[in-house]
Order: structure tokens, then C-alpha cells, then sequence
């Protein structure tokens, strides 16, 4: 650490990082308005006291000691961090996780950082829990993230649909954002139009092997094939337990 510190003092003192300004200003929109434009009274202390008071009551300690070091990263180091914490840390209320760094930097206005971080929960969608939209959801602004073009909607949409008539899930899905739950509708309805379009076609396919069966003949058995489909006649083997299932 080098050139002029402050120390970041968490509320009443809950936890105290010392960083460099240069690093503050670099990195983060919020300390750069509070320490560069004499508006506010926290750069007005940080210039007498060397001292800047946080007073979110949203920021936990176990969190909040890690700003240095997300501040002091390179991108590849970062990258590889978020990935790190991702497979470690997978769970929302985990202090330690992404989703508290990212609230962290959202809140910070630490814009590469937030970047990195969503880009990193962006490459997995399928291993997301059904709180990860509602907590991105909260974030402000949240249309950065849902109207973005990097946002994996689809894929989202896809691994949500299985989750949705899980335990908790009616309650979660009421925090999810419109356009979320729009799409959802859209799928879900179109797979069980395509659902019951399927076992129409299963249905009639199955009678027509059933009777096809009764005749002892089939248009594409082997030559000189000699049973009923329930033997080895290569186009009606697949639908035996399709059979067993619809005639119950």
C-alpha cells in the first residue's frame, strides 16, 4: 500500500480497512465524488482525521474487510477470485459470497467490479437458487441489469421453469422481476401445449402399433418377421412401455 491512507471505518468502528486514496478514487465512483468534489462532509473528515466513516446498515463486517483487497486486484486476479468464491460460497446469506461482494460494489459504485462479478454468475445460470433473480432485482439500478444484453434471460428462464413448484418457490417467484415472470408464462404454456400435443401423437402412434399388432404384421418389420410388436420388430420396441403407461 503506498501514498496518502484513509482508514474506511465501517459504522462504529465494526471493522476498519486502511487504503490508499489514489486506490478509493481509482476504483469507485462514491469515494471519488466524496473525496475529490468538497461537497460532502465524510471528504471534508477524511481530509482533517484521515478517517471515512460508513454508516450503511446493509454492509456486513466479514464483507466489508475484503474491500481492500477487491480494490488492490488486477482484472485476471479478480476474475479468478469471483470464480473461486462462486463454487465456494454459493449461498445468498453467506457473507463471504459473491452476491455480498457484488452488494458491496454495487453499493460503492465499484462499476468494473460489478461487471466482473455478474459476469461470473452469467456463465452459470443453471446452478442459480430461485433467490438470485429476486436479489439481483433488488440492486439499483436493476434495469442495468435485466434490460442488459449480457443478461442470460433465456437460460435463466430455462433453469427457473423446474424450480418453480418447489417448497418456497410461490413466495420468491412474487419478488421476481415482470419480464422474468413474463417469459416464464410464455414457456410454461408453450410446453404444455407441446405436452399435450405429444401424447395425442403417442396415443395415436400406440393404437395404430396396438392394432397393427393384432394382424401380426408391421410395414416396417424385417422380412420374414413373424411376431406381434411386443417381440423385436424394430419399429414398434420403443412404444412397449409408452403401451404398459396409457393402458394403465
Amino acid at each position: 500500500m503506498c501514498g496518502v491512507c484513509v482508514s474506511v471505518v465501517l459504522r462504529d468502528g465494526e471493522e476498519t480497512v486502511m487504503c490508499s486514496r489514489a486506490l478509493l478514487v481509482e476504483h469507485s465512483e462514491y469515494f471519488k465524488a466524496m473525496l475529490e468534489s468538497g461537497h460532502f462532509r465524510e471528504g471534508a473528515e477524511a481530509e482533517r482525521k484521515g478517517v471515512i466513516r460508513i454508516r450503511e446498515e446493509g454492509l456486513r463486517p466479514e464483507t466489508f474487510r475484503q474491500l481492500y483487497s477487491l480494490l488492490s486486484q488486477s482484472e485476471p486476479v479478480l476474475k479468478s477470485t469471483f470464480r473461486g468464491l462462486w463454487t465456494s460460497f454459493p449461498e445468498i446469506g453467506d457473507p463471504n459470497s459473491l452476491f455480498a461482494l457484488l452488494k458491496m460494489c454495487d453499493y460503492f459504485q465499484m462499476q468494473t467490479h460489478v461487471d466482473l462479478i455478474l459476469q461470473t454468475l452469467y456463465n452459470s445460470p443453471a446452478q442459480w437458487s430461485l433467490d438470485v433473480v429476486p436479489f439481483l432485482f433488488g440492486l439499483k439500478p436493476h434495469a442495468y441489469i435485466f434490460e442488459s444484453p449480457d443478461f442470460p434471460m433465456l437460460k435463466v428462464v430455462q433453469a427457473t421453469l423446474p424450480k418453480v413448484k418447489d417448497q418456497g418457490a410461490t413466495e420468491l417467484l412474487t419478488r421476481f422481476p415482470p419480464q422474468i415472470l413474463v417469459r416464464l408464462l410464455s414457456i410454461s404454456d408453450q410446453k404444455s401445449r407441446d405436452s399435450g400435443a405429444e401424447v395425442e401423437r403417442l396415443r395415436r402412434s400406440a393404437q395404430t402399433c396396438k392394432e397393427l399388432s393384432r394382424e401380426k404384421k408391421c410395414p416396417k418389420a424385417p422380412s420374414g418377421f413373424g411376431g406381434g410388436f411386443l417381440q423385436l420388430c424394430d419399429c414398434c420396441r420403443g412404444r412397449r412401455y409408452i403401451m404398459a403407461q396409457l393402458e394403465g
